[in-house]
């Protein structure tokens, strides 16, 4: 029909539109198969390295498994050794000497506060259990512990008497009061004397809370410092219930009147008072027990030996130089013996006799705090004359309202007297009359 039919035979036919079609699908399909072949390698891959650990873990295993065949194996022969059971033998004692010292140590310390709470000796439980072939060591410090539990029960104690002392470092010792305005630091003592003359009868004082008020000018950061106690003190006991060989006891300030009681060396550890503003009043520093029931800072102390205050200035903020006084307040529990009280005032007596005064005692007076207008006046003079420019004269009263009411026969037997500026005490030329 006019179609050539070499043209037909050698040219190049036309693709319709479905060709081309199918063509790139299957390029697609191509190429999705040789990712699919490059994955199929990876997972090859993956399966063989499980395949090797899965082997190391049943080689482990079975190493395990003979570890644990050998060690029954062993153990099974090991039980029906001599030398096994002795070393378990050793091991047991070792165990059992080691609960035993843990027992003595702990029997030793309830002897200790046995000792401490009723101010005697016992001396029950020994140190040396396992010194010998005692079979029965346990068995017999445990006879020794209910023998100290016995005694507890038995014995006849007093009741505890409550009794709160408030003390004053500026009636006590005015000096040491400057000294704390100038270096932050305050020593003092109590002694058996002062609480001797001041609840007579009393005896084994034991301290139960203490309190701290320091008078000053201060912001509302409060007070900070410590309080500490030192270790060593004494206690009043009455020797007839302690045996006569027993050291640490030493007479006390009652030399003429014949008594049972003396002083006895008591060692508590040092104890220190973190001291910080508490309440709306920021100067009163206390300390408050805790829920556990644990002991309070100082308590079971005795209420004499040294005490050291310390107000590190540069923890504080506040002016130094408006510290006034420095008040201790101690809670103290004591027994009571009406013949004690007796020996006192006996003792009381015999001193006023002999002139040794016992109820002599030291007041301070500060020119600035107590006499104000004297004060005033000498560091002002009013020049009347010459006399008067060479000397700065000033007349301090001392009335007796200024002393204690309870007090008769006063007379003078020390005399003091000292300058001070902020830096300390600084060397004047003065005369007193």
């Amino acid at each position: 029909d006019g179609v050539p039919v070499l043209g037909g035979l050698f040219g190049k036919p036309k693709r319709t539109g479905e060709e081309k079609l199918q063509y790139h699908n299957m390029q697609r399909e191509l190429e999705e198969l040789k990712i699919a072949e490059e994955i199929a390698g990876l997972e090859i891959e993956r399966a063989s390295q499980e395949l090797e650990i899965a082997n190391i873990g049943i080689d482990i295993a079975m190493l395990d498994l003979q570890s644990k065949q050998e060690q029954r194996f062993f153990a099974r022969n090991k039980t029906l050794n001599a030398q096994f059971w002795g070393a378990l033998s050793r091991d047991v004692r070792a165990k059992a000497h080691q609960y035993l010292d843990y027992g003595i140590h702990l029997a030793w310390l309830t002897e200790q506060a046995y000792e401490f709470e009723y101010q005697t000796n016992i001396d029950i439980i020994k140190l040396d259990y396992l010194s010998a072939e005692n079979w029965l060591a346990a068995d017999q410090l445990l006879l020794d512990l209910d023998t100290i539990e016995f005694k507890r029960l038995t014995l006849a104690k007093q009741k505890d008497i409550p009794i709160t002392h408030i003390l004053s470092v500026r009636d006590r010792n005015l000096v040491a009061l400057e000294e704390l305005k100038r270096t932050g630091k305050l020593t003092f003592n109590t002694t058996q004397q002062e609480f001797d003359l001041a609840y007579p009868g009393t005896y084994n004082r034991r301290i139960k809370n203490v309190e701290v008020a320091v008078v000053a000018l201060v912001g509302t950061e409060g007070i900070r410092g410590t309080l500490t106690k030192a270790a060593h003190s004494l206690v009043k006991v009455n020797t007839s219930e302690i045996p006569a060989d027993t050291q640490g006891v030493y007479s006390d300030w009652i030399q003429y009147t014949p008594s049972p009681y003396r002083l006895r060396l008591s060692r508590s550890p040092e104890e220190t008072m973190i001291l910080s503003a508490n309440g709306a009043t920021q100067s009163r520093l206390t300390y408050t027990d805790n829920e556990q029931g644990q002991k309070r800072i100082f308590e079971d102390h005795s209420v004499t030996g040294m005490w050291t205050l310390e107000l590190p200035k540069y923890a504080n903020k506040f002016d130094y130089e408006t510290i006034y006084d420095v008040i201790l307040k101690i809670d103290l529990v004591a027994n009571y013996d009406a013949g004690l009280k007796d020996v006192i005032e006996q003792e009381m007596r015999t001193l006023i006799e002999r002139g040794e005064f016992p109820m002599g005692e030291m007041m301070g007076f500060s020119l600035a705090h107590h006499y104000p207008d004297q004060f005033y006046q000498f560091h002002n003079p009013v020049y009347d004359n010459d006399a008067a420019k060479r000397y700065r004269l000033i007349a301090v009263p001392i009335e007796p309202q200024d002393l204690p009411p309870n007090q008769t026969n006063r007379s003078l037997t020390e005399f003091w007297l000292g300058f001070y500026d902020q830096s300390g005490p600084i060397p004047v030329k003065a005369k007193v009359t």
